[in-house]
C-alpha cells in the first residue's frame, strides 16, 4: 500500500515548517537554526538564523572549561573570592579562593578569641622530664595556679600564681637551676621538691634573692630571675616548680630556665653560631644547625626578619621593588617600592594604523610614524623585491642583480650604537653601483665601495643597490637588535645607630645579564654577590661590569646615599661650679632624637649617677652616657669646674681676637688641663687638652660670632675670656 501526501497552497496562508528527520524546513527552502559559528549550538545545515544562538559565560566554553584562571589555581576569575586562605589562621574560611594577605593568627599560647589554651605541665603530676644542659624556653602566663608553700625561708604570705612543673632525677651531685636569662622577663621563683605529688617536701627555693646575704642577687644582670642549687641523692625524683611572685609586678611571664649537673657530660652544640649553641654543654655532640634562626637581615629587602639570629643574605628578596609608575612600559602591579628604573620606550611605537609602521602592541606613542617604507616592490620574483613593502608602488625590476646579507651584528651595549651589517652585492652590470641605505637615525646614499656598514643603531633598515643607469636594483632588508638593558639598581640600609658602620647596599643588574665585577666608590668588591656590609653613612658610587648576551662586556653606574638614622643629640644647657672638696656642682642638659625612653648614666670623680640634671657634682670631668631604647647611645664629657672660690692663678691670652680659622693661647705658666668653646648660650662646642705654656687652635668648623674660651686646670682651677670669631 502506498501513501501519498498531497499538499495544497493557499496565497494567503501562512505555512508551518515542515520537519522532515532533524532538519526543519520552510516552504522556501530555508533550514532555521543557530548560524553563528561563534555560538555553542551552532548548526552548519543552518541557511536562516532564528535567534536561538546559545553562547557560553564570559571566561567559560562551551563545554563549560574555564578560560580565565590567570593563577592556575583551578578557580575561575570570576568566582575568586578574595580573603585568608590558610587553615591555621583564624580568619580562614572555606569559601575564600584567593589569598589577600589578610590572615592573622593567634598568640602562641592563646586561642583566636584570646583565651589561655591548655599548659600540658601546669600540674605536678604532669611534670615535664628535663636532663641536663637542656634549655627550656616557656611561659607561665596561661598555666594554673597552684597552692604549694613556697620553699623559701625569706618570703611572708602566700604569693600563689601560675607555674610550670618538671622533674628530674638526683645524679649523686649538685644540681644547679638557673633562670639568669635576658629572657626571663617578670618576678620569678623557684621550688625545689622530693617526695611525690600528694605529699611533697621542700629542698631549696630561691624568690631572686641570695639566700644567705639578703637581696644580693644571684643574677647580677636581671635582678628578677631566681636560680638556685642543691645536693642531690641518686636515684631521687625531684619537682622543680617555676612560678612568680608579687612582691613586684607582672608574676607571670616568659622565661628561659637550664638544668646544670656538675660531673654529668653533656653533649650538646657548642658552635656560638650556631642556632641551637647551648654554652651548657660539655662536648660538642655535632648537632648544630644553622637554619631555623637564619633570615635576612638587610633592612633594605622586602623580606628583612628582625628576628634572625644568621643573617643569610641567599634568603633576601629584593622583589617588592620595581616601577610603580602605571604609564611606563615596565609598571610592575606587585611592585611596593619605586626602584627609579621606569622606562617609557620598550612600549613606544606608532599608533596610526595608517602609518607604514604602525606597531599594534604599542602602548605609548613614540611619535615616530612614517608613510613611505611600506612603498615599494611586493612582487617576490623582482630584484628589488621589498618584504617589508606592503604597498605596491610600480618599482619592480626583473634583472640579475643580486644583493646578499652575509652577517649582521647586534649592538654591544646599551646606547652605543655599534650594529654592524656586511652585504655581498653580485651580476652587476656595470662598475657604477650607487646605494641608498633608511635607517631609523638618517638615510645615507652613496656609491658601493664596500660590503660593511658600522656604527648602526638600533632598529630597522632598508638598503637598495642601483646598478649603474640602467633601470635593475635590489633590495634588502634587517633589523640591528637593540642590546639589553644593564638595569643597574642599588638600595641601602642605615646602620642601626647613628655613626654606627653597619650599613649596606645590595647591587642588581637585569636578569639576562651576567654580572663579572662591582666596584664601590673606585674598590673592586672582588665577588657578585651584590651585597656590601659593613658601611657608614655616606654617598656611594656604584658600577657594575656585566657579560652581555652577545658577549661583550659592558658597565654600567648608579649612586646611591646610606644615610645615619636620627641619633641621640645633648645640648649642655649650664654648668655649675663645685666647691673645692665638696660635690655640690652640676650640669643642665637637653636630650633630643633617638628612640625613648632615655637609660642616662653620669660618671665621674665622686660615683655615678642617673639623673638628667644632676647637682650632686664633684669638679673635674664627668662622662654622661644617654642610651636609647634602641639601643643605640652617645657620650659627652663634660668638665665640672671649681666653684667661684678658686680660680686659675696663671693668666693667660688670646692672639689675635678677633680670629678666624685659628687662635693662639699663650700662658704665663705651664698649664695641665682642658680647653673649652662656649657658644652663647653657654653649650660646649669644642674642647681639646693642653700641656705647657702655649698652643694653636683650629677653628675653622665654627661659624663667626662671640664665644668664651675657658680653661679648666686638672687640680679645677678655671678662668674663662671673650673670643670673636669672624668670617
Amino acid at each position: 500500500m502506498r501513501a501519498i501526501l498531497l499538499l495544497s497552497f493557499l496565497a494567503s496562508t501562512t505555512l508551518p515548517a515542515i520537519s522532515w528527520g532533524a532538519v526543519s524546513m520552510t516552504p522556501h527552502g530555508l533550514v532555521p537554526g543557530c548560524t553563528d559559528s561563534e555560538a555553542c549550538n551552532y548548526d552548519p545545515q543552518a541557511t536562516e538564523d532564528d535567534g536561538t544562538c546559545e553562547y557560553p559565560m564570559f571566561c567559560f566554553d562551551c563545554d563549560g572549561n574555564c578560560l580565565c584562571d590567570e593563577d592556575m589555581d583551578g578557580v575561575c576569575d570570576p568566582f575568586e573570592f578574595p580573603g585568608c586562605t590558610d587553615p591555621e589562621a583564624c580568619n580562614w574560611a572555606p569559601v575564600y579562593t584567593e589569598e589577600d594577605g589578610s590572615c592573622y593568627y593567634a598568640q602562641d599560647g592563646y586561642d583566636c578569641n584570646g583565651f589561655c589554651l591548655p599548659v600540658d605541665n601546669d600540674e605536678c603530676g604532669l611534670a615535664e622530664p628535663i636532663g641536663c644542659g637542656q634549655l627550656v624556653t616557656a611561659t607561665t602566663e596561661c598555666a594554673d595556679t597552684t597552692e604549694s608553700a613556697f620553699c623559701d625561708q625569706y618570703n611572708v604570705g602566700g604569693y600563689f600564681h601560675g607555674g610550670l612543673w618538671y622533674t628530674i632525677m638526683g645524679t649523686g651531685d649538685t644540681l644547679r637551676a638557673t633562670m639568669c636569662f635576658e629572657e626571663t622577663e617578670y618576678d620569678t621563683y623557684l621550688s625545689v621538691y622530693e617526695g611525690d605529688c600528694d605529699n611533697l617536701d621542700c629542698v631549696a627555693g630561691n624568690d631572686d634573692q641570695d639566700e644567705v646575704d639578703f637581696f644580693a642577687e644571684p643574677c647580677n644582670e636581671n635582678f628578677l630571675a631566681s636560680a638556685i642549687e642543691w645536693d642531690s641523692e641518686e636515684g631521687v625524683e625531684y619537682f622543680l616548680h617555676v612560678s612568680g611572685s608579687n612582691a613586684v609586678t607582672p608574676a607571670v611571664g616568659g622565661f628561659d630556665f637550664v638544668l646544670i649537673c656538675d660531673g654529668v657530660e653533656v653533649g650538646a652544640c657548642l658552635d656560638v653560631g650556631a642556632c641551637n649553641y647551648n654554652p651548657f654543654g660539655t662536648f660538642d655532640d655535632g648537632s648544630c644547625e644553622y637554619l631555623t634562626c637564619a633570615g635576612c637581615g638587610l633592612v633594605s629587602a622586602c623580606n628583612y626578619d628582625s628576628t634572625a639570629v644568621i643573617n643569610d643574605l641567599t634568603f633576601c628578596d629584593f622583589t617588592c621593588y620595581g616601577c610603580t609608575d602605571v604609564g611606563a612600559c615596565n609598571f610592575n602591579p606587585e611592585a611596593t617600592i619605586e626602584s627609579g628604573l621606569c622606562e617609557y620606550t620598550s612600549c613606544a611605537g606608532c599608533l596610526e594604523p595608517e602609518a607604514c609602521n604602525y606597531d599594534a602592541t604599542a602602548v605609548l606613542d613614540a611619535n615616530n610614524c612614517e608613510y613611505t617604507s611600506c612603498l615599494g616592490c611586493t612582487d617576490a620574483n623582482a630584484s628589488n623585491f621589498n618584504p617589508q613593502a606592503t604597498q605596491e608602488d610600480g618599482s619592480c625590476t626583473y634583472c640579475d642583480l643580486v644583493l646578499t646579507l652575509d652577517s649582521l651584528v647586534m649592538e654591544s651595549c646599551p646606547l652605543v650604537g655599534d650594529g654592524e651589517a656586511m652585504f655581498t652585492v653580485d651580476s652587476a652590470l656595470t662598475d657604477s653601483v650607487t646605494y641608498t641605505l633608511f635607517g631609523p637615525v638618517d638615510t645615507v646614499t652613496g656609491s658601493w665601495t664596500g660590503a660593511s656598514y658600522s656604527a648602526l643603531h638600533p632598529g630597522v633598515y632598508l638598503l637598495e643597490v642601483l646598478d649603474g643607469d640602467t633601470a635593475c636594483s635590489a633590495v634588502q632588508s634587517f633589523v640591528v637588535e637593540p642590546a639589553p638593558e644593564v638595569a643597574l639598581f642599588a638600595v641601602a640600609s642605615s646602620p642601626d645607630c647613628a655613626g654606627g658602620s653597619d650599613g649596606n647596599v645590595s647591587v642588581f643588574v637585569a636578569d639576562n645579564v651576567e654580572p663579572t665585577e662591582y666596584i664601590l666608590n673606585g674598590v673592586n668588591l672582588g665577588d657578585v654577590s651584590g651585597n656590601v656590609l659593613g658601611l657608614p653613612a655616606g654617598d656611594y658610587f656604584v658600577e657594575a661590569m656585566v657579560l652581555m648576551p652577545s658577549g661583550a662586556l659592558c658597565s654600567d653606574t648608579t649612586s646611591v646615599s646610606i644615610v645615619d638614622p636620627e641619633g641621640i643629640v645633648v645640648t649642655l644647657d649650664s654648668i655649675e661650679g663645685s666647691n673645692s672638696g665638696e660635690e655640690n656642682g652640676g650640669a643642665e642638659v637637653t636630650i633630643t632624637g633617638g628612640v625613648e625612653p632615655y637609660d642616662i648614666e653620669w660618671n665621674g670623680p665622686s660615683g655615678s649617677t642617673s639623673s638628667e640634671d644632676p647637682d650632686d657634682l664633684a669638679s673635674g670631668e664627668w662622662t654622661l652616657m644617654v642610651t636609647g631604647d634602641d639601643g643605640c647611645s652617645t657620650t659627652v664629657v663634660v668638665s665640672i669646674p671649681v666653684g667661684i672660690e678658686e680660680r686659675l692663678t696663671s693668666p693667660f691670652k688670646i692672639m689675635p681676637n678677633p680670629a678666624q680659622d685659628q687662635v693662639t693661647l699663650q700662658f704665663d705658666l705651664p698649664f695641665s688641663g682642658m680647653l673649652f668653646l662656649q657658644d652663647p648660650m653657654g653649650r660646649i662646642v669644642d674642647a681639646t687638652p693642653m700641656e705647657g705654656t702655649r698652643i694653636t687652635w683650629s677653628l675653622s668648623q665654627h661659624p663667626a660670632g662671640i664665644y668664651t674660651v675657658r680653661v679648666a686646670s686638672n687640680t679645677g682651677a678655671s678662668s674663662s675670656l671673650r673670643l670673636v670669631l669672624q668670617d
